[in-house]
């Protein structure tokens, strides 16, 4: 999944996504490691879209502790005047 689509998706479904990329990660691992996995770079091609979604939710929280932050500083200059 890209990352544009991943921007379109709410928080609590983009949580739901890395927790099962989470479970399914550690059965890729299990199985390289058991020798039953036949392509390997699923792992790495599971691991990017972790990181995207991870860089996504950053991202909103960021823009969240930003916009709090404005909101703090737009009412502290409003309650000196």
């Amino acid at each position: 999944m890209r990352a544009t689509e991943m921007r379109e998706l709410d928080s609590a479904d983009l949580l739901n996504r890395l927790e099962l990329a989470r479970k399914e990660l550690f059965n890729l691992k299990l199985n390289f490691r058991t020798n039953t996995l036949e392509n390997p770079g699923q792992i790495v091609l599971l691991r990017k879209d972790m990181a995207r979604l991870l860089t996504v939710l950053r991202e909103r929280d960021l823009a969240a502790a930003l916009v709090e932050a404005e909101d703090g500083v737009s009412n502290e200059t409003s309650e000196e005047k």
